[in-house]
């Protein structure tokens, strides 16, 4: 991902001048409302993935209870 900024700072660092290139304010807001739309992407598909995980614990749990083996979850 690249990120292009308007502002442009020169810094000193170890006595080497470097650009330094700081987002506007409507910039830092853009940036913050994609990360949150990322943040709640991550988290829908956190919940999918666990409920899955909990079906597969329940087919585990059943299939031990019976005595049979764990043919089809772990291949």
């Amino acid at each position: 991902m690249f990120l292009f900024f308007k502002e442009e700072k020169d810094i000193v660092h170890s006595g080497r001048r470097s650009k330094v290139f700081r987002p506007s304010v409507k910039e830092q807001d853009n940036i913050i409302e994609s990360l949150k739309r990322r943040i709640k992407k991550l988290e829908e598909e956190t919940k999918q993935l666990r409920e899955q995980l909990k079906v597969a614990y329940a087919e585990v749990y059943k299939m031990l209870g019976i005595g049979t083996t764990l043919p089809s979850l772990f291949n």
